[in-house]
């Protein structure tokens, strides 16, 4: 057996043009559907044929059985071309969602470390102002006593008695 690999050279050697796989299955499934059809209208078999010569019959119709078949296998093959077709839409909206998710994570991520951060810087300028500035209710003199009264500021209490 010879084994063509060019298609140039296969339909020089069968002198028939190729045709496409799929447009030959359609006008080959049209066909039977088509001849099955006349079939059945030509001899409108009956139960009293059938009995007769079951074999007969058989042999018309399991072409016929065949192709509708081949046609059930057809259309579940489109819907699930189709339920395909709708996962891989699906799929790449979940992409873009976990892309969308690992952004922002990373976003909320920096927004933390920065929070963080700002709290320590805080933190530490809080203890030098401690440092710096004692606090009112630690300090031994009560801040009214740090303060002197001056010569020039009107004293509060009473004159002296002449």
């Amino acid at each position: 057996m010879l084994l063509l690999r060019d298609k140039s050279k296969q339909a020089s050697a069968t002198s028939r043009p190729v045709m496409d796989v799929g447009k030959r299955d359609k006008m080959a499934n049209e066909l039977a559907s088509e001849a099955a059809g006349e079939f059945l209208h030509r001899y409108e078999i009956g139960d009293k044929q059938i009995k007769s010569s079951p074999e007969t019959v058989l042999q018309y119709l399991i072409l016929y059985l065949t192709v509708r078949t081949l046609q059930r296998q057809e259309i579940a093959l489109d819907r699930h071309e189709q339920a395909l077709n709708s996962l891989k839409t699906d799929s790449r909206w979940i992409k873009w969602s976990a892309i969308a998710t690992t952004v922002l994570t990373a976003i909320l991520l920096l927004l933390t470390v920065a929070l963080v951060t700002l709290t320590v810087v805080l933190a530490k300028y809080a203890s030098r102002l401690d440092a710096v500035m004692p606090r009112p209710g630690n300090s031994p003199n009560p801040p009214h006593a740090l303060i002197e009264p001056s010569p020039l500021t009107p004293s509060l209490s009473p004159p002296p008695a002449p």
